[in-house]
């Protein structure tokens, strides 16, 4: 089942209350993907916002993890300003919290302040480069649903002394209709923790929070092709005792900055 067709499936119940099933095929381990985790969440969130009021940021917390199956979603309004939105959307399985979204919606303002986004790193075209194959029982089940092109120097689990990942990014097959913070959350998650370059051998890592800071998109910009390629850039900024901080940015095909990225990573190995 493709992304917007999981999303798609988010119903609303009574009230603020939302359900979803999720499929077979997004798995990240023992755990479903996190990038489409978050984006149910945002789905949601997005219902009971409205259309029109921007989103600037989102702040998650997986608090364990979500299995194929039936997911509940609660959604509690934390304040709905002139200006401001913010909601809460916890994710409920087995009677249990597996996640909790923090979003925040606000419109523009007036302000002296601009500051130009840096431009997308140079790199070779994505057509020029080796495609990162689909290894079953290898690599994560969700990344089947994904093509790669990396452009860093190094591989995970190579045991090399570098700590930042790099590539292009772009779904197999999907179709036209997710908005861009959709796409970014499903394209900024779909890459490896940066540090698993200097692991040298196989170990799993999970994310335990990720904030998502949503850039403003340049005027008249529509919703980016889910098909085309999208540009990934992250660094670890420091690993001690089983835990890595980590930031990465997320280019649309047109190269402009989508999203910043900030995780905490608890590494096993």
């Amino acid at each position: 089942m493709r992304f917007g067709q999981v999303l798609d499936g988010v119903v609303c119940g009574d009230g603020a209350c939302f359900a979803v099933d999720v499929p077979e095929g997004w798995g990240q381990g023992r755990a479903t993907y996190g990038g489409l985790v978050a984006a149910l969440a945002y789905r949601a969130a997005r219902r009971c916002a409205g259309a029109e009021r921007p989103i600037r940021a989102l702040q998650v917390s997986f608090v364990g993890p979500i299995a194929p199956g039936r997911v509940d979603l609660a959604i509690e309004p934390l304040r709905a300003g002139r200006v401001a939105s913010q909601y809460l959307v916890r994710l409920m399985q087995d009677g249990e919290a597996r996640a909790v979204l923090l979003a925040v919606f606000a419109d523009g303002r007036e302000s002296t302040v601009a500051l130009a986004a840096p431009p997308r790193p140079a790199a070779g075209a994505p057509e020029t480069l080796t495609p990162f194959p689909y290894i079953p029982n290898v690599v994560p089940e969700f990344t089947q649903h994904f093509e790669y092109r990396w452009t860093a120097d190094a591989m995970p689990f190579s045991g090399v002394d570098v700590s930042a990942l790099s590539g292009w990014c772009r779904f197999r097959d999907e179709e036209p209709g997710l908005d861009a913070t959709e796409l970014a959350l499903a394209l900024t998650d779909a890459w490896p923790v940066p540090v698993l370059p200097m692991l040298r051998k196989v170990a799993p890592a999970s994310s335990l929070t990720w904030n998502l800071e949503v850039v403003a998109p340049p005027a008249g910009a529509g919703r980016p092709d889910p098909n085309g390629w999208w540009y990934y850039d992250a660094q670890a900024d420091a690993a001690a005792g089983g835990y890595a901080q980590a930031g990465a940015r997320l280019w649309t095909p047109d190269g402009h900055l989508a999203v910043t990225s900030r995780q905490l990573v608890a590494i096993f190995g």
